[in-house]
């Protein structure tokens, strides 16, 4: 069973997104949030925080880049979370939030129909 303790590093590949624009894995059947990285990319991650149900985390090397990554326009970015999804080319950015909207639909809403 995997560790979770601040500062460990763990490698990766994305499965999907979260709703504030994180990206997300299971690991161990545990969710780990992990900041600035995208669907499908490899990275090395470090821990954050463990959380009673879930990990937070943020990328601290990408090995295998998205062809949706692109440079973050703000300076900011990755210090603060007010962009979180900057590092996303716009086109995707709307693809992957459609469907975060529709996966709350179904899943917080009970719309089957989307």
């Amino acid at each position: 069973m995997t560790t979770f303790e601040r500062g460990r590093r763990l490698q990766v590949v994305l499965e999907g997104m979260g709703r504030l624009g994180e990206a997300m894995v299971e690991v161990d059947g545990k969710p780990v949030f992990v900041f600035g990285g995208i669907p499908g990319e490899e990275v090395e991650l470090e821990v954050i925080r463990e959380h009673r149900h879930y990990v937070a985390a943020k990328v601290v090397k990408v090995d295998s880049a998205s062809s949706f990554r692109i440079e973050p326009e703000c300076k900011y970015f990755g210090l603060c979370t007010g962009c979180q999804w900057q590092h996303i080319g716009y086109q995707h950015q709307l693809e992957l939030k459609r469907l975060a909207v529709e996966d709350a639909l179904r899943r917080v809403g009970g719309i089957l129909e989307v």
